[in-house]
Parts: structure tokens; sequence; C-alpha cells
């Protein structure tokens, strides 16, 4: 004897989306791209050497005075240190602001 099949047709889902069931639990977070992070203490840049700020200090006063621009030994020294300063910190150099 031959066993009866069913005929009924089952009611089909949507198209494009499929029935989940419900299993009263909520699917995970989704994990943002990118996290911030807690700033890293840094080591304490050393101060740049006296060579190496004589030698940036010479090349600024070389433009200086080829540009024709005003100023001083003391004042080439300090940009000079400032330079070297931010560059170990590793920052961009500012753009300097001009003076009226």
């Amino acid at each position: 004897m031959r066993k009866k099949s069913n005929t009924t047709k089952k009611a089909a889902a949507p198209a494009g989306r499929t029935a989940k069931p419900a299993t009263g639990k909520q699917p995970p977070a989704r994990r943002a791209a990118a996290k911030p992070q807690a700033p890293r203490a840094t080591a304490p840049v050393p101060p740049p050497s006296t060579d190496d700020i004589a030698t940036r200090a010479y090349y600024l006063e070389e433009k200086r005075r080829t540009d024709g621009l005003p100023g001083d030994e003391q004042q080439d020294w300090i940009e000079a240190e400032r330079q070297l300063r931010a560059e170990a910190a590793g920052q961009k150099r500012p753009a300097k602001s001009k003076k009226a």
C-alpha cells in the first residue's frame, strides 16, 4: 500500500525576505568602524642639539637675507629651535602669520 502524500501547499514567504523564528534574543550589536582610542602617553621629546639649531638658524638667515626680510640672528635661532621641536614632536610646521 502507498502512503498518501500531503498535497496542500504551504504559504510562500514574501519575496526577498525569509521569516526567522523568534527566539527572544536580540541580534549582536554591530561593531563601529573605528573605535576612538585613549591617547597614548608619549615619551618626552629630547631637545634638539645646539648644532642642529645652529645649522637650521643659518639656513633661515640665508633665506631671510635673500628675500630681503627684516630680522636678526636671535629671531632666526628661536625660529629654528621652534621648528626642530615641532618636527621632533611629529607636528607639521604651522604657517607663519604675516605681520603688517
